[in-house]
């Protein structure tokens, strides 16, 4: 098996299939890995995450906070909450269109294609905690979803990425690459070479990182003192943002971050100003791997 992943170049994908019966003693796992044949194993009901890894990832040269454990049905519910999104979006470029403001209707226009066309992948777990999952059995979480007679689960792994993703209000929303750790590119060098909408917030940022958790960053000279707030993703409400603490991040952008300029608050009718949150809550799921 170690054999495969020696041989695969740019992203490894690993998807587990796994179907749970209730009546049954034993759960069947499909390991599929781009470019081979799937090779199913038969393992025991409500097997936990960590034993799942043990057996069919023998080679441990991998880059855990990459890796992500979601699933079939989780998928489908973010696919219901980017649809949801879609629908606040048309509501708002109906708006602006209304209250003939360009600006803000351009602005929610561009976002709408974003929304709609950037890939996701649902995932519980957001960079899986290997080290962790090993020593600690509460940590090492039993594949079964308690609403779902079968389950149909995916763990997805790939190499370190070299890049970060720019979306929101800017003129360039893109994929850049990233320099040599030891050059790492500040918000501050990242954002002074953009051209935001005259509605975008240019005080404040949203980085997501590739663990899923997220920081609303000050980025103006005027607050660069003040404190962040974070948000830690959270595998048991995966679509959900959570609730924010403060904290200061380093100002960095990590490899695999998305940065999402939102829209400033006093640009937004009343019924529309936690549309950034909203969006946020989507992009944790940006499939970088399709970068």
């Amino acid at each position: 098996m170690s054999n495969i992943f020696l041989r695969l170049c740019g992203c490894l994908l690993v998807t587990l299939v796994a179907s749970v019966q209730a009546a049954a003693d034993t759960n069947q796992v499909t390991l599929d890995v781009a470019g081979e044949k799937p090779v199913t194993y038969d393992l025991p009901d409500n097997i936990r995450l960590g034993e799942v890894i043990e057996r069919s990832l023998p080679n441990k040269n991998i880059y855990w906070p990459a890796a992500r454990l979601g699933s079939k049905h989780l998928q489908e519910e973010l696919e219901r909450e980017r649809l949801k999104l879609l629908m606040r979006l048309d509501d708002l470029k109906q708006y602006a269109q209304n209250d003939n403001r360009k600006a803000l209707y351009g602005a929610s226009s561009q976002v709408y294609k974003q929304v709609e066309n950037i890939p996701l992948k649902a995932a519980y777990y957001l960079g899986i905690p290997w080290e962790t999952i090993r020593v600690d059995v509460e940590s090492n979480p039993r594949l079964n979803e308690k609403e779902q007679e079968h389950s149909h689960f995916l763990l997805t792994v790939h190499e370190y990425p070299d890049f970060y993703r720019l979306l929101g209000l800017t003129a360039s929303p893109q994929g850049h690459s990233l320099p040599a750790p030891e050059k790492a590119l500040s918000l501050k060098d990242i954002m002074s070479r953009q051209q935001l909408s005259s509605v975008a917030d240019n005080s404040y940022l949203w980085v997501i990182a590739i663990n899923g958790d997220v920081s609303y960053q000050p980025s103006a000279s005027h607050n660069a003192q003040q404190a962040s707030n974070c948000y830690t993703h959270n595998p048991k409400a995966p679509l959900s943002l959570g609730t924010g603490k403060q904290c200061f991040p380093q100002g960095k952008v990590p490899a695999g971050s998305v940065i999402f300029v939102g829209f400033a608050k006093s640009e937004l009718p009343e019924q529309f100003t936690d549309i950034n949150q909203q969006i946020v809550q989507l992009l944790k799921h940006h499939n970088y791997a399709q970068n």
